[in-house]
């Protein structure tokens, strides 16, 4: 369980929203802005977990490509 998770199952900011003193329509709002931004928050870490992973294939295919570079041009020096 990551620490956000476990911040979350602790204490359920939902339910927290019926200690403040507001309207039913406040509430409403309030509540619905709670899940919208728990569901970009979850979008926002998948996409940077999918990113790391795109980087992380664009920097091995770099490093790839400088020591083949680096191969041919030792090559080319001893001809």
């Amino acid at each position: 369980m990551k620490p956000y998770e476990q911040a979350m199952n602790s204490v359920n900011t939902l339910d927290q929203l019926n200690l403040v003193r507001m309207s039913a329509g406040e509430r409403r709002m309030a509540r619905a802005y709670l899940l919208e931004a728990e569901l970009i928050a979850a979008m926002l870490m998948r996409a940077d977990t999918e990113l790391h992973a795109a980087f992380a294939s664009v920097g091995r295919g770099i490093g790839a490509l400088v020591r083949r570079g680096k191969v041919s041009a030792a090559r080319a020096e001893l001809s």
